[in-house]
């Protein structure tokens, strides 16, 4: 994790929208840069110009693991190695698949966890019962998964039924704000150890 100026983020051929931005390697399965995601004050994402945007945010050190938690975005993967948990990002709710297949294969580890974001879109023209992209690209990517992994579960952070008011906690970081490090190492642990191993066509 770094901080770019915005005079460096313009000699990087990139517009800066604010003062300075934090910046997340983006990385591939073998652990080569790829690109730089960006993150503002505010919460604004985007690239560096001429990023692969399916590169993941996987941290140094990753290596003799049993089990790999693969969430949404760099601060969700930071939260869950804040909590302890080996963890790397994802960069989007369905994007990477194929990276993150490739890299379970170098890491080998027994069981994989897609955490993925808890944000319901409500109804609209196109999805009139509304629709969960966080849900959807986990299993979408739990499904990929299943080609390295014996065991791979999908998990969803606490949502409304856990009396956490009607939207829940959105993602790891979040999560982490709530619960602090060991409350969401508690809950995380409990919430795989409840989650049923990914039943997928060709299992």
């Amino acid at each position: 994790v770094g901080w770019a100026t915005a005079a460096q983020m313009e000699a990087a051929g990139t517009a800066c929208h604010a003062d300075g931005l934090w910046t997340f390697p983006l990385r591939d399965p073998d652990g080569s840069v790829v690109g730089i995601r960006v993150r503002t004050r505010s919460g604004k994402k985007y690239a560096v110009t001429g990023s692969d945007g399916s590169g993941l945010f996987v941290p140094s050190g990753l290596t003799g693991i049993t089990q790999l938690i693969l969430p949404e975005g760099p601060t969700s993967a930071a939260a869950l190695l804040t909590a302890g948990f080996a963890a790397a990002g994802r960069p989007n709710n369905a994007a990477g698949a194929d990276q993150a297949v490739r890299l379970c294969r170098r890491l080998r580890p027994t069981r994989v966890v897609v955490l993925g974001d808890n944000d319901f879109k409500p109804p609209d023209d196109k999805f009139p019962a509304g629709r969960w992209p966080g849900r959807e690209g986990a299993e979408s990517v739990a499904t990929a998964l299943r080609r390295a992994v014996p065991d791979v579960r999908v998990v969803l952070p606490p949502g409304p039924d856990h009396g956490l008011g009607p939207d829940g906690v959105k993602d790891a970081r979040a999560w982490l704000r709530r619960a602090g490090p060991s409350g969401l190492r508690l809950e995380l642990s409990r919430a795989i150890g409840a989650a049923c191993r990914a039943a997928f066509a060709g299992a």
